[in-house]
């Protein structure tokens, strides 16, 4: 087993450098000039239509996203209970990831936004959230027999990202602003990534 020794240091590396997602957020945001952009009011994928400024930082941390997701998502596995839980964390974390991806080299424009026409962006934002939420909730139920506290939070993470999407998708923003609801909904899954990555590589 020693060759497979690097396997919990590159996936757990791999998801705590998910954690470049928010720093291409914030780059991406600090170029709008009037209008400045506002995390309340705009979507996510404002920051990366490709009339936006600096566009291309927003769409290539989408894809590293993605990248980085999938690839934690299996190399990290073995942290799991082998079993039907084990397996389907695994494959909607890398779905959630090719989400990403597809976010990323989807970003759409103006006019695919007015028109609704951009289905690939669409599906992707769809299968990142709510694969990624949903994945989340599937490994904390993988995780309860060995790790208690992180399986918790990994439960209730994802049912909170869940219900946000669903508000989200409903069009329902509690008076927050309907970016700062999709962002409850997005925000956990990468969190959750950012934070199993940490704790994996201080067990190492």
């Amino acid at each position: 087993m020693r060759t497979r020794t690097w396997v919990p240091w590159v996936g757990g590396g791999a998801y705590l450098l998910t954690a470049q997602y928010f720093v291409g957020e914030y780059v991406a945001a600090a170029g709008w000039r009037s209008p400045a952009y506002d995390f309340a009011t705009n979507y996510i994928s404002d920051l990366g239509v490709t009339t936006a400024p600096r566009h291309a930082v927003m769409n290539t941390s989408f894809v590293l996203l993605g990248v980085l997701n999938a690839t934690g998502s299996v190399l990290l596995r073995g942290r799991l209970r082998p079993g039907r839980l084990r397996q389907a964390a695994v494959a909607l974390m890398v779905t959630s990831g090719i989400g990403d991806v597809l976010v990323g080299l989807f970003p759409g424009s103006v006019e695919s936004q007015a028109t609704g026409t951009n289905l690939p962006h669409v599906v992707g934002a769809v299968l990142a959230i709510g694969a990624g939420n949903a994945g989340i909730l599937a490994a904390g139920l993988a995780l309860r027999p060995t790790h208690r506290r992180l399986a918790v939070y990994s439960m209730a993470s994802g049912a909170f990202g869940l219900g946000a999407f669903a508000l989200f998708g409903l069009g329902v923003d509690l008076g927050l602003g309907i970016g700062t609801v999709e962002r409850l909904a997005a925000d956990p899954v990468v969190i959750w990534m950012m934070l199993v990555g940490s704790l994996s590589l201080l067990r190492r």
